[in-house]
């Protein structure tokens, strides 16, 4: 007989941001509002995020993230996913990447991985980077399995790597820590699917 395909072993989370109960709020920038996480991000204004506790899990899994940016000034992003601590974990990225350089624009990337296919130094950008529009939706598939990160940006393309954090997950967020620097971004993630793998 034929061995189990693989697939989700429990229905996972589908977050829609349609209440902000459960939420916890760590500063009045990142707000749950209207079905949306609505971010203005600034990087000089400390911890900036929405958050709320998972059942927890490690190992393998997808994350799937809605979310468009909207403005920039320069180089300025936000994660979207899950992890053992704010900021520390698994999930998307989406902002605004290349600030000073000629290549430059919205980018949608992920953290918890290294991904290999692509370099940057010195304004110098090799490989399989996602840009994207600035204004319009997106939908990222973040997939970690046994080792293997891959991300997929629908209408964009496929970027691959390594997975450098495989768990545990307890908790599921939105939004970045400030590092004390200037810029700022805006923007909105409609969703978040995460269903771990077997």
């Amino acid at each position: 007989h034929n061995p189990p395909l693989p697939g989700p072993i429990s229905a996972g989370i589908v977050e829609e941001f349609e209440s902000d109960q459960g939420f916890i709020q760590t500063s009045p920038d990142v707000t749950i509002s209207g079905g949306q996480v609505v971010w203005p991000y600034k990087r000089n204004g400390g911890v900036q995020y929405v958050y709320r506790s998972i059942t927890p899990f490690a190992g393998n899994l997808r994350v799937v993230m809605r979310g468009q940016v909207d403005s920039w000034t320069s180089n300025c992003t936000i994660q979207a996913g899950v992890g053992d601590s704010l900021g520390s974990g698994a999930g998307v990225t989406i902002g605004y990447t290349g600030g000073g350089c000629e290549t430059n624009g919205p980018l949608i990337d992920a953290y918890g991985v290294a991904l290999l296919d692509r370099k940057s130094g010195d304004c110098q950008f090799a490989g399989n980077w996602l840009w994207v529009e600035g204004g319009r939706p997106y939908t990222a598939t973040l997939e970690l399995r046994d080792g293997a990160a891959t991300l997929a940006v629908d209408g964009v393309g496929i970027s691959t790597g390594e997975v450098t954090y495989e768990g545990p997950y307890t908790t599921l967020f939105v939004g970045n820590r400030g590092n004390g620097d200037w810029p700022e971004c805006e923007g909105k993630i409609d969703s978040i699917r995460v269903e771990p793998l077997r």
